[in-house]
């Protein structure tokens, strides 16, 4: 299987790390993107990446934190994060108008900037978009952006199909698992499985049978079973299908 977004250094998860790093390799996972915020981030990955070659990475500016963002600071990351061979993609980056953490004006912007960076290395984005998506979308197309993932996929079938068509990929996540989650079930439902990808989310987003309990990469197979019914695809197709299309979407193939 191939995780497509992972927070694994995050302080609820970090001190399982190890173990569940170890699990990850006996389970003979493709690949894992973690994603990478800050120098605290890009050590861990520096560190862990070494031992462990199904460890890929992304860089980005939560749109929560765009606030902070600096371009001379981000370009040194990006270059620490470059000499691993293993910067896969730009993110997550995006919206998110819930919170509004950060001004949305200060978040259009981090978001446009990174969007440009992304476009100058030739790399995939992974996107997060939260009360957001009309902005986001308009922002997506005048850049002209073909390839990345639009992170934790809940919208309707409409936007789906609208950023789909600029070329971009569908992150299912373990909402598809929840009780409450019809409607997006349907979604998935009706989009072709060639845009389609896998993520976790963790140590957030846990799924069924183990919401409420801190989420790990190892669970992904939870996300794939019930995808699998909602596609009516055996298991072991969808897999070969969702690992594909995260190995194209990040230039792996």
């Amino acid at each position: 299987m191939f995780e497509t977004h992972s927070h694994l250094f995050d302080e609820k998860i970090i001190s399982e790390l190890d173990i569940i790093l170890e699990n990850l390799n006996s389970s003979n996972f493709l690949g894992v993107i973690c994603i990478c915020e800050n120098e605290k981030d890009i050590e861990y990955f520096i560190k862990y990446s070494a031992k462990y070659k199904f460890l890929y990475c992304s860089l980005g500016i939560h749109p929560h934190n765009a606030k902070n963002y600096d371009e001379k600071k981000f370009l040194e990351m990006f270059k620490k994060l470059q000499k691993t061979n293993r910067l896969l993609a730009i993110g997550e980056i995006g919206l998110d108008f819930y919170y509004n953490f950060s001004p949305p004006q200060q978040q259009i912007q981090s978001f446009n900037l990174q969007l440009d960076f992304a476009k100058k290395y030739e790399l995939p984005v992974i996107i997060h978009s939260r009360k957001s998506k009309d902005i986001l979308y308009e922002i997506l197309k005048q850049k002209n952006i073909k390839k990345g993932i639009l992170h934790c996929f809940s919208e309707d079938y409409e936007f789906a199909k609208k950023i789909i068509d600029l070329g971009l990929m569908l992150g299912v996540s373990g909402i598809i698992t929840f009780d409450k989650s019809e409607s997006l079930k349907e979604t998935f439902k009706n989009v072709d499985v060639s845009f389609l990808v896998l993520e976790t989310d963790s140590p957030y987003l846990t799924p069924s049978p183990y919401r409420g309990k801190v989420n790990n990469p190892l669970y992904l197979k939870y996300i794939l079973e019930t995808l699998a019914k909602i596609k009516k695809i055996e298991v072991n197709e969808l897999e070969k299908i969702t690992d594909y299309n995260a190995l194209k979407v990040f230039n792996l193939v």
